[in-house]
């Protein structure tokens, strides 16, 4: 499978696109780094360490294999909430509160979890390789590639900035206008791994933008739609907050105060993309019923989910 490197991510390291961008699990990409066809950019082998630039063209070797199905993701017995299901993927709307993928402290209780039972009860091979990935307090949607061919179809979409997606977001603000949008460059603040920081200067690869419309607000909240153009960690989040109006219950930036609707507000709605087919798809995760409420409470009309 063929990528080729969009100035968004000029100077990042291909375990960056590999496990950031494309969602290969870490057996996959062990699997391949050491194969001698596993890694090439510009058709010669390198590590997970090379730097890309923008226009080169990384290969990756995606083929198959029966151990890749035996990842030691523990099967819940939960079910999935499915919006969409195809051959080849399906849309799960995670609840607010469970992580994506197993962590120290959440080994039996994500996301991962829940698709590895599910799968394994159909009696289908299955590894789990989400598309686009959510905090864990963040609910909605979220694409799951069922094959290493999908994963890189679907990874190259991504990639390309083909699949467009849409959160809705409650905030502890004002913000200025009926729409507009936030940009600018997105950083890790100091050593951590967690808060970011925007700047007004950076790397091609650190720019951010993300466009917003209001739906409703009392004059202290505000909730609005959220359109992620790229895809930098914790983005919508440090977006709003650099403009006085952070996600309500948002402790890393934003006060915290979970008064509004017990929760960081933020659901992503809507996920759109094309099939292996070339049909257009849009999977629609309703809003959780407090999110709705508090929508409500500020005024919001609901009634379209």
């Amino acid at each position: 499978m063929e990528f080729r490197i969009t100035p968004e991510y000029d100077g990042k390291n291909v375990k960056y696109i590999l496990r950031t961008v494309l969602g290969l699990s870490r057996a996959c990409v062990m699997r391949i780094k050491y194969m001698p066809d596993g890694i090439l950019l510009g058709g010669r082998r390198v590590t997970v360490r090379a730097e890309v630039r923008a226009g080169d063209v990384l290969t990756l070797a995606l083929e198959d294999r029966e151990e890749d199905v035996n990842e030691k993701v523990v099967p819940s017995d939960a079910d999935p909430d499915i919006l969409y299901e195809d051959g080849d993927c399906m849309v799960v709307n995670k609840p607010n509160g469970m992580p994506t993928h197993p962590t120290h402290g959440h080994l039996d209780d994500t996301l991962a979890n829940v698709c590895v039972g599910y799968m394994r009860r159909r009696g289908e091979p299955f590894v789990f390789r989400p598309v686009n990935r959510l905090d864990r307090e963040t609910s909605g949607a979220v694409l799951i590639a069922k094959n290493k061919h999908s994963a890189a179809r679907l990874g190259r979409e991504m990639l390309e900035k083909r699949i467009q997606k849409r959160y809705v977001a409650l905030l502890h603000g004002l913000l200025p206008g009926d729409s507009g949008e936030i940009s600018g460059y997105i950083a890790r603040s100091g050593d951590s791994i967690i808060m970011r920081i925007l700047n007004a200067d950076g790397r091609e690869s650190e720019w951010s933008l993300t466009r917003w419309k209001k739906l409703a607000s009392d004059g202290e909240y505000t909730a609005a739609e959220a359109e992620p153009v790229t895809g930098r960690t914790h983005q919508i989040r440090l977006h709003f907050s650099s403009v006085g109006a952070p996600v309500a219950g948002d402790g890393l930036y934003g006060d915290g105060d979970l008064s509004l609707c017990g929760r960081l507000a933020l659901h992503a709605h809507t996920l759109s993309f094309r099939t292996r087919d070339g049909e257009m798809v849009t999977a629609e995760a309703p809003l959780p019923p407090e999110m709705k409420a508090a929508i409500e409470k500020i005024g919001g009309n609901t009634g379209n989910g």
